[in-house]
């Protein structure tokens, strides 16, 4: 008997995302879904981050989060056109998709570099 083992085939751009707590003394949680799949919760210590891969769809990515850390809730996109239009436009060198999200007091940044706050850090949504 003759046994083929066929390589999974994916399609689309490979991007990296991560999300840094800026939040000193207190951790966060995270519950990050898009419309397809759920990667689940993850509690994310002070000055600590989390990263996934995942691969651009030609039709539509999309993940949110919904965010705690204490008796405060935020719910925002990660991941859609504009956020993914943003990180490629301020690409550096040509390095490859990425996006980072800093979570601080006050709100969530999003950044292409990850350069030190607040340097190429841009406010998206406020607690």
């Amino acid at each position: 008997m003759h046994f083929s083992s066929t390589p999974k085939i994916t399609y689309g751009t490979e991007w990296n995302v991560t999300i840094t707590n800026g939040i000193q003394d207190d951790a966060i949680d995270v519950h990050i879904k898009s419309t397809h799949h759920d990667l689940g919760t993850h509690n994310i210590p002070a000055n600590m981050a989390y990263s996934w891969t995942f691969f651009e769809k030609i039709i539509g990515t999309k993940i949110t989060g919904d965010f705690s850390e204490g008796s405060r809730f935020q719910s925002l996109a990660l991941v859609d056109r504009e956020i993914m239009d943003h990180c490629r436009n301020h690409e550096v060198n040509n390095v490859g998709k990425l996006c980072f999200w800093l979570v601080k007091p006050d709100g969530f940044y999003l950044s292409s570099t990850n350069a030190p706050f607040p340097n190429d850090w841009v406010k998206k949504k406020s607690w």
